[in-house]
């Protein structure tokens, strides 16, 4: 594994993972932080491929709250919280096909109840591993940052252009964002394989803006856990990059995680948008900082970081000037997608 540091020299521009055609279309999504495949470009994805995108920020690593995170509602004082799940009380009525639901913690202070709700935003990896470790994390909503503690978006016009003569076509105009760091702040991805060479100056994004890469740190004992998985017990797989489902997910369905085989107990969402772009396939996925609850199926020792098995046609086009169409059965995780940290999920309420 290694992490590369990729620095703005002046701004981004991410465009967003749904196609976009100037012309029918007059505003472009911006995304950020950016997927994998915005660095497919940089190396040949067979021998090193991108597996996870940060944001870094003085040093530290932020990545995706996850999505059974909580805080405080409405700016309320009172500590952070994870959603767990418990069997529903006789009285509920579901038509849901599981045992277990979520809720949240019941914390009280001097005499008032928190309500909580959906922590989304992005937190320093430290705070990920002590989630992966303890089901938990100790602290309050200003561990929390939002993007635009990172960046921000300033409005541009695009024009389409015509490369055989070189100049601006009619009725081409589009509107979209484009993203420029504040002070202290560039993207870092991390890479899987043979990555030499990773570094210098390289188009990132659109117009042929340039960034500096060059060699950073990640936590090693983050990638190199180790997870026993006993058949019965639930464990959480954290979703890193964007994830797609073969057939879509459905409680008590049975997914291939690390190589073994687990049952659907919940999901808790981030979201889903499709990944798409000129001359690439339209998928739609899941987005990181997702959490399944997972119920083991068989047993062993695995890779704490690794992925979810899933297959699916990816009709690419077989080079960058080609027309013709490779059209064949991929697995996502070569490609860098679906890749995850599991951990086990030891925050399950006794009734």
């Amino acid at each position: 594994m290694k992490l590369i540091e990729v620095k703005a020299t002046d701004f981004w521009l991410f465009g967003g993972l749904k196609n976009f055609q100037a012309g029918e279309d007059t505003y472009r999504e911006v995304l950020f932080p950016p997927d994998v495949i915005k660095f497919f470009h940089l190396t040949d994805i067979t021998k090193c491929k991108p597996v996870g995108v940060f944001i870094k920020q003085e040093e530290e690593l932020y990545l995706p709250a996850p999505a059974d995170l909580l805080r405080p509602r409405k700016g309320e004082p009172g500590p952070l919280a994870v959603a767990t799940l418990k069997e529903p009380p006789a009285y509920a009525i579901t038509d849901l096909e599981t045992d277990l639901l979520p809720v949240a913690p019941e914390v009280e202070i001097e005499g008032r109840k928190i309500k909580y709700e959906g922590a989304s935003g992005f937190i320093p990896i430290k705070h990920l591993k002590e989630y992966l470790e303890k089901g938990t994390i100790e602290g309050n909503s200003s561990l929390i940052k939002t993007v635009a503690d990172f960046v921000a978006f300033e409005p541009k016009v695009g024009l389409t252009l015509d490369f055989d003569r070189f100049n601006a076509q009619e009725s081409r105009l589009y509107f979209t964002f484009v993203v420029r760091p504040k002070k202290g702040t560039s993207l870092a991805v991390l890479f899987d394989g043979n990555c030499e060479g990773l570094k210098g100056f390289y188009h990132i994004g659109g117009e042929t803006r340039v960034s500096e890469l060059k060699e950073s740190t990640f936590p090693e004992n983050l990638i190199n856990r180790k997870v026993y998985v006993q058949k019965g017990n639930l464990y959480r797989f954290y979703l890193l990059t964007h994830t797609f489902v073969e057939g879509g997910l459905e409680k008590r369905k049975t997914l291939k995680v690390a190589g073994k085989e687990f049952e659907v107990v919940w999901f808790f969402s981030a979201g889903a948008e499709w990944i798409s772009g000129f001359r690439k396939p339209g998928i739609k996925m899941l987005k990181p900082g997702g959490v399944m609850v997972l119920r083991a199926l068989e047993e062993g020792e695995v890779d704490g970081f690794t992925f979810l098995e899933a297959r699916t046609l990816l009709p690419v086009y077989k080079d960058k000037n080609s027309t013709e169409v490779d059209n064949e059965i991929k697995d996502l995780h070569l490609f860098g997608w679906n890749r995850g940290f599991l951990a086990p999920y030891n925050k399950l309420r006794e009734v």
